[in-house]
Formats: structure tokens, C-alpha cells, sequence
């Protein structure tokens, strides 16, 4: 079996009864990157955190390769790689020695600690900055030398909790890039707020909203509960939205007006009428995003 972490009907109550899990439930797989989307406060914090043996549940069972993480916490460990969402770097170090050090404090000798250290700053572009003060980096490289850690453990399992965030966008790519490469007889799962991360690098994702899973599965799966794989935009004038309302379903963003339509057919009706009408309109395909909006707000309604 290439089962990895192994969740079954996960829950975690707060002091004053604030649930912030309600039976979750997922499975990674070697070789995999899973993603974990959903709105604040929906529990995706709270997951890696419990996967990471850092908070205990309250409800449910949790196997990391095999091993349970309440009653094999320290082995656990050893296979854990872990970046948590409020974590920061000491700013008087030097990039090279948090990450050596760390691999120190894993037990490595030094020999080990200093190939996995030089390994883990080429993969994350650091290298030229090994010698600077964290103090001196800006928030995103600081952010990177935190992924670099966990990278340089050489984990089976890596947790990142939204590993990117503060990252300029070509570094933010380089990063995608390097997580690609890393995935390789690892398990990989992190917690993102951005849907083109999710969709670009997730082999797996699960939307979670107040506690609970409401969907699971690949892009191409997710992107199945919307009637077409197209959106329309429409120029905010001609028509409106009860006239729209019969060939989808309408939302409004930035002063634009979005259809989803409900089938093939609408799309070609609704173009032939809203260019009759001198209006504006462009074609685009659905995102991840689309879906994620769709079932969060279906789920709030």
C-alpha cells in the first residue's frame, strides 16, 4: 500500500465548545502533493497542526505511514518535515545555519548536516544568500528558508502550511517547481488560499468548510460539478439578471457580470443574444476557483 497519512473522522473541540473539525476524514499517497483549500477558520490549520503532532484531537484516529500519532508521537516525528503557517526565523542567524543546525538538532552527524544543508538552499535558491543575516531577507525569502528546513530533513512527509505565502510570483513558481521535484517517494500536503497554487500543483484537493470535507479529488474531477467547463463575462448593461437567470447561474465580480450556464446549448444562445444586443461578451474556461466558490457558497446558503 503507498497509503501516507491515513485521517479517520477527525475532530477538534476548543476551550468554549468551538469546533473546529467535525469528522474529517482524508488519505495521502507517496509520491503525491495533497492541497487542503477552504475560507478562514474552516480548519485547515487546525489539521496540519494535529498532523503534525503539534495539537492533540479530540475525536478520531490519525496513521502516518503506519504509525499512530498519539501513540507513536516521537517516531512520528522523525518522518515529519514541517513549516507551520506562524513559524518565523531567528533574524540574528545566518540563512546556512538555520537549516544546519536544525539538521543538527534532528540528530544528523555533521558531515550529513552540512550535504543536506547545501542541497536544501540550491533547491530553494538560497544559496547566494547563505551567509546573510535572516534580519536582512525580505518576508518571502525568509518564508523560503523555513521551506528549506523542511526540505533539508529529507522527510517522507512534508506538512507546509501555506508554504508560498509573501513570495513574489516568480519566486513563488521557482518554489511550485522545486515541490514537483520533491514529491518523489514523498508524501506532500499543504493548506493554501490560493486556487491557481492548488490547481497548479495538486495531484489531490479537498475543499474544507467549517470542519468538514465537502469535496475531494483531482482538478479535473472537482471541475465535474459545474454544468460546463465554460463561464461567459458580460458587459454590465442590455440585459438583466432575471433575463440571464434562464441559461445559468449569474454572479456579479468587479463590476462584471459571470454566468455559469447550465448546458452547451446556453452558451450559444446566450451569445447570439447578447451580441444582438451590442454587448460585450468573452468565453473563458472554469477554474479551480469557479468550483471552490460554487461549493462555498452552496454550503453557506
Amino acid at each position: 500500500m503507498n497509503e501516507v497519512i491515513v485521517a479517520r473522522n477527525l475532530g477538534k473541540t476548543y476551550k468554549g465548545g468551538i469546533e473546529a473539525l467535525k469528522g474529517l476524514g482524508l488519505t495521502t499517497y507517496r509520491d503525491e502533493i495533497f492541497c487542503i483549500v477552504g475560507p478562514n477558520g474552516a480548519g485547515k490549520t487546525t489539521t496540519l497542526r494535529i498532523l503534525g503532532t503539534q495539537l492533540r484531537p479530540t475525536a478520531g484516529q490519525v496513521e502516518i505511514l503506519g504509525l499512530d500519532i498519539m501513540k507513536d508521537v516521537n517516531a512520528v516525528r522523525q518522518h515529519l518535515g514541517v513549516v507551520p503557517q506562524e513559524s518565523t526565523p531567528d533574524p540574528e542567524l545566518r540563512v546556512w545555519e538555520h537549516v544546519y543546525y536544525y539538521i543538527l538538532a534532528r540528530g544528523e552527524g555533521k558531515a550529513s548536516a552540512k550535504e543536506r544543508t547545501e542541497e536544501a538552499l540550491h533547491l530553494m535558491d538560497l544559496w547566494d544568500r547563505k551567509d546573510s543575516a535572516t534580519i536582512t531577507l525580505s518576508g518571502g525569502m525568509r518564508r523560503r528558508v523555513l521551506i528549506a528546513m523542511a526540505v533539508a530533513t529529507r522527510a517522507e512527509v512534508l506538512l507546509l502550511d501555506e508554504p508560498t505565502t509573501g513570495l513574489d510570483p516568480v519566486a513563488r513558481r521557482s518554489t511550485w517547481d522545486t515541490l514537483v521535484k520533491l514529491k518523489t517517494s514523498r508524501s506532500i500536503l499543504l493548506s493554501t488560499h490560493s486556487m491557481e497554487e492548488a490547481e497548479a500543483l495538486a495531484d489531490r484537493i479537498a475543499i474544507i468548510d467549517k470542519g468538514q470535507s465537502i469535496a475531494l479529488g483531482t482538478v479535473n474531477e472537482l471541475k465535474q460539478c459545474l454544468p460546463t467547463k465554460e463561464k461567459l463575462y458580460l458587459s454590465n448593461n442590455g440585459i438583466t439578471r432575471d433575463e440571464l437567470g434562464r441559461y445559468g447561474k449569474v454572479s456579479n465580480y468587479g463590476g462584471k457580470i459571470v454566468l455559469y450556464p447550465r448546458d452547451k446549448a446556453a452558451i450559444d444562445e446566450l451569445v447570439a443574444l447578447v451580441l444582438s444586443k451590442k454587448m460585450e461578451v468573452s468565453v473563458l474556461p472554469t477554474s479551480l476557483e469557479d468550483v471552490y466558490v460554487r461549493l462555498i457558497e452552496a454550503d453557506h446558503d
